[in-house]
């Protein structure tokens, strides 16, 4: 092998490793049949949505041009666990903000798409849209060799 084949081999590579971690809106929830997806905007006392889904991205994934529907391809498979907390702050600054959600879990499938993480919200987050405020969720992918961050609010 050469070595410009060597240097497409491990651009296809790099293109498959985990790049971001994306939440699914509510039309790919709804393609799932879950009641999940969380609002852009939210009214204080808001019913919550009873789930949100993570996925992760690769890097091969454009985010710039998000498709509304799934695609297996650009949902990373593995067995790394995620982190999801949350946070509420008043005063808008993340010193102030304190957890209201913490949780941990494993990738699961639904409908034939694999490599889906889905928290369940439910009666388990009595806080959530209760409060005025801003929202920070901060999801972690565990895993020995890689370690993905994505904060948003």
């Amino acid at each position: 092998m050469d070595n410009i084949d060597w240097d497409r081999q491990v651009e296809k590579q790099l293109e498959k490793t985990p790049s971001t971690i994306d939440l699914l809106n509510t039309t790919q929830c709804q393609e799932l049949g879950i009641d999940g997806a969380l609002p852009v905007n939210a009214n204080a006392e808001q019913a919550p949505p009873r789930k949100i889904v993570a996925v992760i991205r690769p890097a091969s994934f454009n985010s710039s041009s998000p498709s509304t529907n799934l695609d297996q391809k650009y949902i990373v498979k593995n067995n790394s666990e995620m982190v999801m907390e949350v946070k509420v702050s008043a005063t808008n600054k993340l010193k102030d903000a304190r957890n209201i959600y913490t949780s941990r879990v494993t990738p699961s499938s639904c409908k034939g798409f694999q490599g889906l993480y889905i928290f369940n919200l439910g009666c388990k987050f009595p806080e959530f849209f209760q409060t005025a405020g801003a929202y920070t969720f901060h999801s972690i992918l565990l895993n020995q060799a890689v370690r993905v961050v994505r904060e948003g609010s």
